[in-house]
């Protein structure tokens, strides 16, 4: 319980505290600010194709994009690769100032002839300890003999 003479000092600083929050335009909307959704990763890659011959090469733009609010470094790499095949990138790991990464695919003697659709994938935690994982297709055809000079289809 307030003491009496407390009283009109609260309710003149309670009314200051209301009128302090008020917007200069004078209107209060409750959706004015909406808050980010989950955090999350998408990729791109270009081109999302390529015919290579042994001892061919192909270098391929990684974009991851964040979204939600997520800020954070990001790792790539690759799945359901050929035994043929050598992957790089370079970086490895994307820091959260930087949203690329250049891939090179090398196609080496051995199996793999034909199409092979392979996996871009970027891993990232947001702050939260949530894992994410943005994934894109990638489709290579190991040709016998010689491909095209600039490693995409003819």
């Amino acid at each position: 319980m307030a003491l009496p003479w407390l009283r009109p000092h609260l309710r003149l600083m309670g009314i200051a505290l209301i009128l302090g929050s008020v917007p200069a335009t004078g209107a209060c909307t409750a959706d004015s600010v909406e808050p980010p959704g989950p955090p999350s990763l998408s990729l791109s890659v270009s081109p999302s194709s390529a015919v290579l011959a042994a001892n061919g090469s192909v270098e391929i733009d990684v974009t991851v994009v964040r979204g939600g609010g997520f800020s954070g470094l990001m790792t790539v790499g690759m799945e359901n690769v050929p035994s043929s095949v050598l992957t790089t990138f370079a970086p490895t790991t994307i820091p959260a100032t930087a949203s690329t990464s250049k891939l090179t695919l090398r196609v080496g003697p051995g199996p793999g002839l034909g199409n092979n659709t392979m996996t871009v994938v970027a891993f990232g935690v947001a702050s939260d300890g949530l894992g994410l994982k943005g994934t894109r297709a990638f489709t290579l055809s190991i040709v016998a003999g010689i491909a095209p000079s600039n490693g995409t289809s003819p």
